[in-house]
C-alpha cells in the first residue's frame, strides 16, 4: 500500500519528469530550427559557389578564344 509520503514522492517525480520532457522538447525544436536555418544557409552558399564556377569557366573560354584568334 502507498503511504501519503510515497505517493507524494511519486508525484514529485513525475512532475520533474514532465518538466524535463517539456525542456528537452523545446531544445529540439530549437535545434531543428537551427538545423533549418544552417541548411538554408549552406544551400546559398553552394549556389554562390556554382554562380562563381560558371563565371571562371566562362571568363576561361572567353581567354581561350582570345589567345587563338
Amino acid at each position: 500500500m502507498l503511504t501519503d509520503s510515497h505517493s507524494g514522492a511519486l508525484i514529485s517525480k513525475v512532475h520533474s519528469l514532465e518538466k524535463k520532457v517539456k525542456s528537452l522538447e523545446q531544445e529540439n525544436a530549437n535545434l531543428k530550427q537551427e538545423n533549418a536555418t544552417l541548411k538554408q544557409e549552406h544551400n546559398v552558399k553552394i549556389s554562390s559557389l556554382e554562380e562563381k564556377i560558371k563565371s571562371l569557366e566562362q571568363k576561361i573560354k572567353s581567354m581561350e578564344e582570345e589567345k587563338t584568334h
